[in-house]
């Protein structure tokens, strides 16, 4: 459904204005997902946790309802019937379950088993058989958009920013309601700063990549998403509330500053016939990042508090050590987000008034 709605998006707006469409179009993207602790935390604690799934059943009817009033301008657009890729579907198919079957076989710690290895090998056999399927005509996906060097630099960032993001961003439960001992509705009202900042600078950030502002942006968001997650290592038991909203908010504004850029310059480097795959290698590599993030991290969190343990530190002491030191490695792997970053492009003032 995202990958859809950026594609409507890309195809509705031209390229000089397509920046302040995506800033908007992610506040819807983002919010969502920094709302839902909050609002989870609120029905869990006072309506059970079942309450959780049932709020989507009015929010789907309320999605649907929309759709059928907003959307009619969709059935104008030319239509087509492209032969459908079996193949390359089935391969893809292949490639995506063995990546989630090895991901969890990661999260299990069981990193020399056989199983991870026929996972492995399932996955690279189907990625080639995917790969060597696209040189036909119709393919699954289009992979020329990755003949562009812009769409690759945006594409490894992508990657970067969901190993690390949601990698690091797992700790934060284990912090807020581990260590320091808030309650699930706390945690969550703790999280409002970072979807607050959020919802006023994205459109800033998407303006500024109109302007052809797209590398020193981002490299700023990547600046400041990686000393947020230094903040978040120094908080301890007894840190006043402050110290753990400004992280938030500085989080929410490198977000910003990272995300909105980085779209606009990914989809302005294809084609118009390209766009269709190009959102949807977006989503995919963001979700598949954040997957693969999350096992990992869980994997190195137990490591280094098994480390810690090792070394004689009782369990809350060994626990905060491995919390200190998952924040840091997560910045540290934000940080290298920076050598793609310094590649994309960036339009001089000369050059932008030049053009206006």
């Amino acid at each position: 459904m995202i990958w859809r709605s950026l594609a409507i998006l890309s195809e509705s707006f031209p390229k000089e204005r397509r920046g302040s469409a995506i800033g908007w179009w992610g506040i819807g993207n983002v919010m969502g997902p920094a709302l839902g602790p909050t609002l989870g935390g609120v029905l869990t604690h006072y309506f059970g946790w079942e309450s959780v799934f049932y709020v989507n059943i009015p929010i789907g009817i309320a999605v649907i309802l929309l759709s059928t009033r907003y959307l009619t301008y969709l059935h104008a657009q030319p239509r087509t019937d492209p032969r459908f890729d079996v193949a390359g579907y089935i391969s893809f198919a292949f490639f995506i379950v063995a990546i989630q079957y090895t991901i969890s076989l990661v999260a299990k710690n069981e990193l020399l088993s056989w199983k991870l290895l026929s996972g492995m090998t399932v996955i690279g056999l189907s990625l080639y058989s995917f790969i060597r399927g696209s040189r036909k005509d119709q393919p699954l996906l289009d992979l020329g958009v990755f003949r562009s060097s812009t769409f690759v630099n945006a594409s490894i960032i992508v990657v970067i920013r969901s190993l690390a993001l949601y990698g690091g961003m797992f700790f934060l439960p284990f912090l807020l309601q581990g260590l320091l001992g808030y309650t699930p509705v706390q945690s969550g009202l703790l999280l409002l700063p970072n979807a607050l900042m959020m919802l006023v600078s994205r459109p800033y950030a998407g303006k500024k990549a109109d302007q052809g502002l797209i590398r020193n942006i981002s490299i700023a968001g990547i600046v400041l998403v990686a000393f947020s997650m230094y903040l978040f290592s120094r908080i301890n038991i007894g840190t006043a509330i402050v110290w753990i909203i400004i992280p938030m908010l500085i989080r929410g504004l490198g977000m910003s500053l990272l995300v909105a850029p980085v779209s606009t310059a990914l989809l302005n480097a294809v084609s118009s016939a390209q766009t269709a795959t190009a959102t949807s290698m977006n989503s995919l590599l963001q979700q598949l990042g954040g997957s693969v993030g999350i096992a990992i991290f869980g994997v190195i969190h137990s490591w280094i508090n098994q480390h810690y343990l090792n070394k004689n530190y009782n369990g809350p002491i060994a626990e905060h050590f491995a919390l200190q030191d998952g924040f840091i490695i997560s910045g540290c792997l934000i940080f290298l987000a920076l050598l793609p970053a310094w590649k994309l492009p960036e339009r001089s003032k000369t050059q932008h008034n030049a053009v206006a």
